[in-house]
C-alpha cells in the first residue's frame, strides 16, 4: 500500500508564495492582452478581404485565379482565429491555476539549488517560468521523495538531489493553501482535489497523479501498453493523461486526429471530452466499436454491445444463443477463421459491379476471373491489392465518360465555364470519391456474404463436438433478421483485416482502448490487422467484465492477439494498478466482499474518515418502490450531493423506475441509450451505461436475489456499487443471495 506522507501546511512562506503567484499571474495576463489584441485585428482583416471579395472581384471568369487565392487566404486567416481562440481558452484556464507543484532540485556537481514550478501548461515567458507537466523534470513532482533522485532527458538521465516538493491549491487565481511533503502527492491535495466537482464529467488528474499512474502514463511511447487496476484507480483517467503525454513527446509528427480512442459508448465519449481540452489539446477521434464498424462498412446496420450485452441478460436468452456467444469469443474461433482464410485461396470471393447498375463500368464475371485466374499464384491476402491495381484505370474511365455526359447535359444553363465547371463538380464530385473509397477500400466485395460463407462450410475444428449445426443454425437467422449482431462483428471485420491492406485509416498511429476486458480475441485480432501502423494503449479490468465468459481472460491476453501477421511482435509492456481512489474506505470494504480476489484491492484513505456505511433498504411492496428511492435521493441532496445515480439491472427496469419515480422527483432523467448524451443530477440508468462512470451518491434499484443471485452476478453488482463515491443505498424487494455482504439496515 502506498504512504501516506507527512503534508505540512506552510504559514511562514505566504508572503513570498503571494509574490510569486502574482508574477506569474501578471505574465499570464499580458500573455491574455496580446493575444486578445491579435484576435481582433485579424477578425477586422478577415471582414474586410470578405467585403472585398462580395464587391471588388468579379465573377465573370476574368479573375478567377485572384478570387481563387483570395479565398484561400481568407480560409487560412480563420484557421488562425481559431486557433488564436484556442490560445486564449487555454490561457484564461492556466490564469485560474497557473501551476500546483514545485520540486527544489540540485543537480550533482551544482552549488545551488533550483526551483521547478510544474502547471498543467508550460509557461516560459515569465520571471518564474513553470514547467509542463509532461516535461523530463516534472517527473520528480510525481515519484521521487527528498534524497538522491534522477529522471530521464533527452541527454540522458540527470541526478541530484530533491531537496524539497511542495504542492499548491490555487483555485480561480487565488493560493488556498501550501504544503510541503516528502512523499508523492500526499493525500490533503487528493482529498480536496478529489472533493471539488464543478461539472459532472471527468476532470484531469494532473495534480494528482499517483506514482503507478504516472510510470503508465510516461511508459515509451514506442511499444503497445496494457493497464489493469480495480474499479477507481484511475484507469481512463491515464488513459487520457497518456495520450496528452504522447501528444506531447511526439508533438511534430502526431496530432490528435493520428489518435482513436474507442470508448464503451457515445454516453462515455461524452463523460469525458473535457479531459484533454483541460490539458490545453484536442480530443482524438472518439469513438466506439460500432462507430468503427459503420465507418469501415458505410450502408450497413451493427448491433451495439450495449444492445447485445442487454439482449445477453434478458430471460429469452437461449442455450443456443449462449453457446455461440462462447465460440465466437473462444481461440477456436479465431483458429478456424484463420482455417477458412486459406481456402478462399481456391475460390473466388462474393463481389458487386462497379457502377451504374444498368451498365457497370466493372462487372462481377470480370472481378472473379481476375481473383480466381489471372492472379492465382498470390496468395488471397494479396490479391485484391492487384486488384484495386487493375480497377483504379477502369474506374477513372467511367468517371469520365460521366463527367463528360454531365457536362453536355448542363452546359445550356451555365452562363460561363467557370459556373459550367461549378455544376459539374457539384453533381459528380461526391460520386468521384464514393468510387475512389469504393476501390481503396474493397468495397466491391460483399463482406457480409463472405462471412455468411463461412458458417455454410462443413464443420470446423473448434466448436465442441455436436454444436456445430446450432451454432450455424443460430449466426444464420441472426444474420438475416437486421442489425449484424454485435458478436459477429468481428469476425466480419477480421475477414477485411486479413484480406486488404486497410487504407480507410492509415494514419491512426495510436489506438486507445477502454473497458478492454469486454472485448473479445477476435476482435483484438481484427484490430491489429487494421491499425497495422498503429501502437495500442489498452485499459481494463477483468473484474468488472459485462458479460463473463465473452470477454478476455486477464489482459495480457490482449497484448497476445494484437500481434500483426508477418510482423515481429512490438515492444510490450503491462502496468499493474493495485489502489483505489473513488470510493470511501467503507463502500469498498462491502465491493471488496464481492470478490474471491478482493483482498488484494488497497483503498486509499485519502486522509478522510470511513465515511458512511452502505445502507440497506428492504421495501415489502413492490409499489412503495418510487416512495423509499425518492426518499433517499432527498436524503443524498439534503447531504450536499449532487451527482446521484440509480442504477438497475437492465434498461427494462430503468424505463419502469424512471416512469414510477416521475411523480415523485420531478427532475429524475432516464439515461436508456448509448447515445444519450452525459447528464449531472439525478439519474436513472442501468448498469451497462453506468459502468466507467461515478457518482457522488448511488441508489441501487434492486439487489434482491430475482436481479443477482449467480457467481457473475456478483462481479455485475461490484461495478454497480463502485460507481458511488460518497453514498451507496441498497434497495431489496425480496430476500438476497446467500453470498451477499452484510450491510447496515436503514
Amino acid at each position: 500500500m502506498e504512504k501516506t506522507g507527512e503534508m505540512i501546511p506552510i504559514d511562514h512562506d505566504r508572503n513570498a508564495e503571494h509574490a510569486v503567484l502574482s508574477q506569474v499571474l501578471a505574465a499570464i495576463s499580458r500573455q491574455i492582452d496580446s493575444a486578445e489584441s491579435l484576435q481582433i485585428t485579424r477578425e477586422n482583416e478577415i471582414g474586410r478581404w470578405s467585403w472585398g471579395l462580395g464587391t471588388e472581384f468579379k465573377r465573370d471568369g476574368s479573375d478567377v485565379v485572384g478570387w481563387l487565392q483570395a479565398m484561400q487566404w481568407v480560409r487560412n486567416a480563420e484557421a488562425g482565429v481559431v486557433q488564436a481562440a484556442r490560445r486564449l481558452q487555454q490561457l484564461r484556464r492556466q490564469l485560474r491555476q497557473p501551476y500546483f507543484g514545485q520540486v527544489d532540485f540540485r543537480f550533482d556537481g551544482e552549488p545551488s539549488v533550483e526551483a521547478f514550478r510544474i502547471g498543467v501548461l508550460g509557461l516560459s515567458d515569465s520571471e518564474v517560468p513553470v514547467y509542463d507537466w509532461r516535461t523530463p523534470i516534472a517527473s520528480l513532482y510525481y515519484d521521487a521523495e527528498p534524497g538522491s533522485a534522477a529522471y530521464r532527458a533527452p541527454t540522458g538521465l540527470m541526478s541530484g538531489t530533491l531537496i524539497r516538493k511542495r504542492q499548491y491549491l490555487i483555485r480561480d487565481s487565488q493560493l488556498q493553501g501550501v504544503f510541503d511533503t516528502t512523499l508523492p502527492v500526499g493525500d490533503e491535495v487528493l482529498q480536496q482535489v478529489l472533493a471539488v466537482r464543478a461539472d459532472a464529467r471527468m476532470g484531469s488528474i494532473v495534480s494528482t497523479i499517483q506514482r503507478q499512474q504516472n510510470q503508465a502514463i510516461r511508459m515509451p511511447v514506442g511499444g503497445n501498453l496494457v493497464v489493469e487496476g480495480p474499479a477507481g484507480s484511475g484507469k481512463t483517467s491515464v488513459a487520457l493523461q497518456r495520450v496528452a503525454y504522447v501528444l506531447y513527446r511526439e508533438r511534430q509528427s502526431l496530432t490528435a486526429r493520428n489518435i482513436l480512442f474507442l470508448s464503451p459508448s457515445r454516453l462515455f465519449a461524452d463523460y469525458i471530452s473535457q479531459v484533454l481540452p483541460e490539458l490545453g489539446e484536442d480530443n482524438p477521434i472518439l469513438w466506439s466499436f460500432e462507430d468503427l464498424m459503420g465507418f469501415l462498412f458505410p450502408g450497413k446496420r451493427f448491433q451495439s454491445r450495449f444492445e447485445s450485452v442487454e439482449t445477453t441478460w434478458s430471460d429469452t436468452t437461449t442455450a443456443a444463443r449462449r453457446m455461440q456467444l462462447a465460440y465466437k469469443a473462444s481461440m477456436p474461433y479465431l483458429e478456424d477463421l484463420e482455417q477458412f482464410l486459406g481456402c478462399l485461396a481456391h475460390q473466388s470471393l462474393p463481389f458487386r459491379p462497379i457502377g451504374p447498375k444498368k451498365a457497370p463500368w466493372v462487372r462481377v464475371d470480370t472481378l472473379q476471373r481476375w481473383f480466381t485466374h489471372d492472379l492465382a499464384d498470390l496468395p488471397a491476402h494479396a490479391r485484391l491489392d492487384e486488384v484495386a491495381a487493375r480497377l483504379e484505370p477502369l474506374v477513372q474511365g467511367g468517371l469520365s465518360s460521366y463527367r463528360r455526359r454531365v457536362r453536355e447535359e448542363l452546359q445550356s444553363f451555365a452562363a460561363t465555364e467557370s459556373e459550367l465547371s461549378e455544376m459539374v463538380e457539384e453533381r459528380v464530385g461526391a460520386l468521384d470519391q464514393k468510387m475512389q473509397a469504393l476501390v481503396a477500400e474493397a468495397g466491391y466485395v460483399d463482406w457480409p456474404q463472405l462471412y455468411r460463407r463461412f458458417y455454410l462450410q462443413e464443420a470446423p475444428h473448434g466448436p465442441p463436438m455436436g454444436t456445430w449445426d446450432i451454432i450455424r443454425q443460430e449466426t444464420l437467422r441472426g444474420l438475416a433478421q437486421g442489425p449484424m449482431p454485435y458478436e459477429d462483428q468481428a469476425g466480419m471485420l477480421w475477414l477485411r483485416g486479413s484480406l486488404v491492406s486497410e487504407r480507410a485509416l492509415p494514419d491512426i498511429r495510436l489506438l486507445v482502448i477502454d473497458e478492454a476486458q469486454d472485448y473479445t480475441l477476435c476482435q483484438y485480432a481484427a484490430m491489429a490487422r487494421i491499425f497495422r501502423h498503429a501502437r495500442l494503449t489498452a485499459v481494463g479490468d477483468v473484474r468488472q467484465v459485462l458479460s463473463p465468459g465473452h470477454g478476455v481472460a486477464h489482459l495480457g491476453q490482449v497484448l497476445q492477439a494484437f500481434v500483426r501477421p508477418h510482423q515481429s511482435p512490438p515492444l510490450a509492456s503491462a502496468v499493474c494498478l493495485r489502489t483505489t481512489y473513488r470510493s470511501s474506505p467503507a463502500i469498498m470494504a462491502f465491493a471488496r466482499q464481492l470478490l474471491p480476489d478482493g483482498s488484494e484491492i488497497e483503498v486509499a484513505g485519502l486522509g478522510r474518515s470511513n465515511g458512511s456505511p452502505p445502507t440497506l433498504v428492504a421495501v415489502d411492496d413492490p409499489n412503495e418502490w418510487a416512495r423509499a428511492a425518492a426518499r433517499l435521493v432527498q436524503q443524498a441532496r439534503t447531504e450536499h450531493w449532487t451527482r446521484i445515480g440509480i442504477i438497475t439491472r437492465t434498461v427494462e427496469e430503468a424505463r419502469r423506475r424512471a416512469a414510477a419515480l416521475r411523480d415523485w422527483v420531478g427532475d429524475a432523467l432516464l439515461l436508456d441509450s448509448p447515445d444519450t448524451a452525459f447528464a449531472a443530477g439525478v439519474v436513472v440508468l442501468p448498469l451497462a451505461l453506468a459502468k466507467g462512470l461515478e457518482f457522488d451518491a448511488v441508489v441501487v434499484a434492486d439487489i434482491s436475489d430475482a436481479a443477482y443471485s449467480t457467481a457473475q452476478d456478483r462481479l455485475l453488482l461490484y461495478t454497480v456499487v463502485t460507481r458511488a463515491v460518497h453514498r451507496l443505498w441498497l434497495i431489496t424487494l425480496g430476500s438476497t443471495a446467500a453470498w451477499m455482504p452484510r450491510a447496515g439496515a436503514e
